[in-house]
C-alpha cells in the first residue's frame, strides 16, 4: 500500500497481504478517510499481523 498526502509531501509504503490491502483501500474510499486515517489503519493492521506471527512462532517453539 503506497499512501501520499494531497500535497505529495510525504510518502509511506506498508507491505500488507493483498486481501487486507484491498480491504483497507475500499474502507478508505467508502469512509472518505483522510490520509492520516489511512496510515493509522494500515499501521494497526501491520502490527496486528506482526503480533499474530510472533504468537504463532512462540506456540510452535513451545510445541517442539
Amino acid at each position: 500500500m503506497r499512501i501520499k498526502d494531497k500535497q505529495e509531501r510525504g510518502k509511506i509504503s506498508i507491505l500488507l497481504p493483498i486481501e487486507l490491502d484491498r480491504r483497507l483501500r475500499h474502507q478508505a474510499i467508502d469512509e472518505n478517510c483522510t490520509c492520516s486515517e489511512v496510515v493509522e489503519n494500515a499501521l494497526i493492521a501491520y502490527f496486528q499481523l506482526q503480533d499474530n506471527s510472533i504468537k504463532t512462532e512462540a506456540i510452535n517453539m513451545e510445541e517442539s
